[in-house]
């Protein structure tokens, strides 16, 4: 979370902004939730924005996707061979009376 994503928020009609990680988790949690609050209380004054932006420090960093414990693709079928998941779904009982897929029209 940056400065300018909570003052865009703001622009945007929001009655307030919550940050948690992007504070706690960011290089200096202090200088940054100072900024942010400044960008709530001045979004609308570049200047102000600009100045409260500088020199916070790192922003919160990233989750590496590849270190969670569940990977969605490895489940209900989704890293199965074609011919494989084929067999599965023709298995269930819902095969013989075929739905569309859900969000279809």
């Amino acid at each position: 979370a940056t400065p300018a994503d909570a003052a865009l928020c703001m622009q945007l009609g929001v009655d307030g902004v919550f940050v948690g990680s992007g504070i706690f988790k960011s290089s200096d949690p202090k200088k940054r939730a100072k900024a942010i609050v400044h960008a709530v209380t001045h979004y609308n004054n570049p200047k102000t924005l600009a100045e409260v932006s500088t020199d916070i420090g790192e922003a919160m960093v990233g989750i590496n996707l590849d270190e969670l414990a569940v990977r969605w693709a490895s489940r209900e079928g989704g890293n199965m061979e074609p011919d494989a998941k084929k067999a599965r779904v023709e298995a269930m009982p819902s095969a013989q009376h075929p739905v569309a897929p859900h969000g279809t029209w």
